[in-house]
């Protein structure tokens, strides 16, 4: 996998460690795995590097949801000065799985976070007290649609907040935004849940970018 600039491939280092990672590269190609589940295809700029993992991830054995999550980061998903810092779009695929309710994603969605910052957080040798993060529906505002389009296919999307600290590069406190689609694959009995994250404001460029990229996300079969 090719990456640019050694605090990238730092973080994500430390992020496949904790995960269990299965690295693939912007062509989305899966290595190093006996498992083959072709249905993610997150069809994001090539400068968007990514990875797919199993569910529930070992950081957070917790979760309750099962299948895979596939990732992509944007370029300035490390780095603390870009306007895209900590900005990623990921899908949870969810095979002979019914659409999770609202409750069971906020559940495994802090379940997520709070696993991962305490697995980076060790490794940086950081104190995080995970059991302060919390999940809230986000204020209702003007940027925040309520219906988004994903492949030609209207989707009821919620919006979050999630308070917590980032771990990976400022060990801070942040308002990670977060906006959630859940629906079923047609014509299957599989689902999903896709997230857009970022603690950008959601009127700027990188909300613009992710919203883009979840539209593009390739649910008929």
């Amino acid at each position: 996998m090719r990456t640019s600039g050694h605090g990238f491939l730092h973080s994500l280092a430390i992020l496949g460690l904790v995960c269990g990672t299965l690295v693939i590269g912007s062509s989305g190609s899966v290595g190093d795995t006996t498992e083959t589940v072709e249905r993610p295809q997150l069809n994001a700029p090539k400068e968007w590097r990514g990875e797919r993992i199993k569910l529930p991830p070992e950081f957070a054995p917790n979760m309750k949801l099962r299948g895979i999550e596939e990732i992509r980061f944007a370029p300035g998903m490390f780095d603390a000065t870009s306007p895209s810092f900590f900005s990623y779009v990921f899908v949870l695929h969810l095979p002979e799985q019914a659409p999770p309710g609202t409750k069971a994603i906020e559940h495994d969605i802090l379940a997520y976070y709070q696993g991962l910052a305490k697995a980076v957080g060790e490794g940086r040798e950081l104190t995080i007290d995970t059991k302060t993060f919390k999940l809230e529906e986000a204020p209702k505002l003007p940027q925040s649609p309520n219906q988004v389009r994903v492949d030609k296919n209207d989707f009821p999307v919620k919006s979050f907040v999630l308070s917590w600290t980032e771990p990976f590069v400022t060990g801070k406190p942040q308002k990670l935004h977060l906006e959630i689609v859940s629906g079923q694959y047609p014509g299957t009995k599989d689902s999903f849940v896709y997230v857009c994250a970022s603690p950008a404001d959601k009127s700027t460029k990188i909300w613009t970018q992710m919203r883009d990229i979840r539209s593009g996300y390739k649910i008929q079969n």
